[in-house]
C-alpha cells in the first residue's frame, strides 16, 4: 500500500518538534510534515479532548488560503502517543533571517510584511472564532518565497496556539517582537517619523498591546505609513475561503498512520534550517506500486481584466487573462516586468508577469513592444501579490502570450 507522504529530508528539530520535507504522492508535490511536542520532547501527547479540540481546528484550517500563509493539506494526532502533526505546502524560498542579518529590513518592506501578518492574523482568527496572532513569527519560521513562485512573504500557522499551549496570551505582543527584529528597535527610543511613519504604529502598538485589536492594528498601520485603507474583514473571509484540492480520499484514520509511520521511520536526529534554491528531480515518484489516476485537467476560465472578483476567486487555478495591452511597467528592483492593460491602472488592477532573469530575447519589453494596443490573450497560473492584494498571471514563455485576432 502505497503511503501518501514520502519522508525527503529532517528540516529542523527543536524542542518544540521537528520538520521534515515530504513528497506527496497524491499531487506530486513537496510539502511541510511537522510534529509538535506540546509539552516538549520528554512531555505527553495530547488527552482526548485536546486532540478533537486540534483535529477541528486542523479540519478549519484547511480551508483557508492567503498568499502569505502557508495552506494547510491535513493534520491529525498521532494514534499511539497522542502528539499532534500537521501538514502544509511547502514554499522554496529565504528565511527572513538572511536578510535581516544583513541590517534592518527598508520601511516599505517592513510595512508590506507586517500588514500581510495582521491580514492572515485576522483571516484566522475569524475561522477560529477566537482573536490571537496565530502565526509563527520567528525570524527562521518566516519564508520569502522565491521570485519564480511569487509568493512574498510566506508564514507558518501555529497550531500549538490552538490548544494554549507555549503562549503567554492572545495579545498582538509577538508582532512588537516582529517589528522590533526586522527593525532593529528592540530596546531603542523610536521616534514616530520613523521608517516614514512605521515608528508610529509601534509606538502606538506598544501601548496598547494587550487591547488593540487586528483591525485596529490594521487600520493604524495603513494610515501611519499612509497607504491604501485595508481590505474589509468581511472580503478578507470571503477570498480566503478555498476549495479543497480534488484528489484520491483517504479516510482519515489512514492518513494519520501513514504519517506517523513515516514519522518513526524517519527518526528524530539532529537537523539545521535549510532551505535549497531549487527543487531537486523528482525521482522515484511511483515508489511502492501504481500511482493514484490523476483528476481530468479543469477547462481554462478566459476572464477580462475588469473582472477582479472572479480572478481573485481563480488564485491558485489555471486562467487566460485577456485585455487590450497598453505598456509595460517594472517591479521596484526590476526584476519583474508586468504587462499593464490601461494607461493608469489602479493597484489592485490585474495583469501579466515575466520574471526578466528567466526571460528569453522574445520577451523583454522591446521584442513585446509590437502587441501594444493590440488586444492578447495572457495564460498561466493566477496568483494574487501580496500588498496590492493584486491578481497576477506569471508568464514563463512566449507561447503564453496570444494576440487576439
Amino acid at each position: 500500500m502505497i503511503k501518501r507522504f514520502q519522508i525527503e529530508d529532517l528540516v529542523v528539530q527543536d524542542t518544540s518538534g521537528v520538520v521534515f520535507r515530504a513528497f506527496d504522492t497524491e499531487t506530486e508535490t513537496f510539502v511541510a510534515l511537522r510534529r509538535f511536542f506540546p509539552d516538549g520532547p520528554n512531555g505527553s501527547g495530547l488527552d482526548p479532548s485536546e486532540q478533537a479540540s486540534y483535529n477541528a481546528a486542523v479540519d478549519r484550517l484547511a480551508a483557508v488560503s492567503h498568499p502569505a500563509l502557508r495552506s494547510v493539506i491535513c493534520g491529525g494526532c498521532d494514534p499511539v502517543d497522542g502528539m499532534p502533526f500537521i501538514v502544509t505546502e511547502w514554499i522554496e524560498g529565504t528565511r527572513l533571517k538572511a536578510y535581516t542579518d544583513q541590517g534592518p529590513l527598508a520601511p516599505h518592506d517592513a510595512a508590506g510584511l507586517l500588514t500581510q501578518a495582521l491580514e492572515v492574523c485576522q483571516i484566522l482568527s475569524e475561522v477560529l472564532d477566537e482573536q490571537a496572532v496565530w502565526i509563527e513569527t520567528g525570524l527562521q519560521a518566516i519564508v520569502v518565497s522565491s521570485e519564480e513562485i511569487g509568493r512574498g512573504v510566506t508564514f507558518w500557522i501555529s497550531p500549538l496556539k490552538c490548544l494554549g499551549k507555549h503562549d503567554s496570551g492572545h495579545g498582538l505582543e509577538p508582532l512588537v517582537v516582529l517589528t522590533e527584529n526586522i527593525m532593529g528597535w528592540a530596546e531603542k527610543n523610536v521616534p514616530d517619523q520613523a521608517a516614514f511613519g512605521l515608528g508610529g504604529w509601534y509606538n502606538w502598538l506598544k501601548k496598547n498591546v494587550k487591547t488593540a485589536t487586528l483591525l485596529e492594528a490594521r487600520e493604524k498601520l495603513a494610515a501611519s505609513v499612509g497607504s491604501e485603507p485595508p481590505v474589509p474583514t468581511r472580503k478578507l473571509v470571503q477570498h480566503a475561503a478555498r476549495r479543497r484540492p480534488i484528489g484520491r480520499k483517504k479516510g482519515p484514520s489512514g492518513l494519520r498512520k501513514a504519517a506517523f509511520i513515516l514519522l518513526i521511520a524517519a527518526g528524530l536526529g539532529g537537523g539545521g534550517w535549510f532551505f535549497s534554491q531549487k527543487y531537486p528531480d523528482m525521482l522515484e515518484k511511483a515508489r511502492g506500486g501504481t500511482a493514484p489516476s490523476a483528476a481530468p485537467l479543469a477547462a481554462v476560465s478566459v476572464l477580462n481584466v475588469g473582472d477582479h472578483e472572479k480572478l481573485m476567486a481563480s488564485q491558485g487555478k489555471e486562467v487566460t487573462l485577456e485585455g487590450t495591452l497598453s505598456g509595460f511597467g517594472y517591479s521596484d528592483r526590476r526584476t519583474s516586468l508586468y504587462l499593464l492593460f490601461s494607461k493608469n491602472p489602479s493597484s489592485a488592477e490585474a495583469r501579466g508577469r515575466i520574471v526578466l532573469q528567466d526571460a528569453t530575447a522574445d520577451m523583454k519589453e522591446d521584442a513585446l513592444a509590437v502587441l501594444v494596443g493590440k488586444k492578447i490573450r495572457v495564460n498561466g497560473e493566477l496568483v494574487v501579490e501580496d500588498r496590492a492584494n493584486r491578481p497576477v498571471v506569471p508568464i514563463t514563455s512566449r507561447d503564453s502570450i496570444q494576440e487576439v485576432k
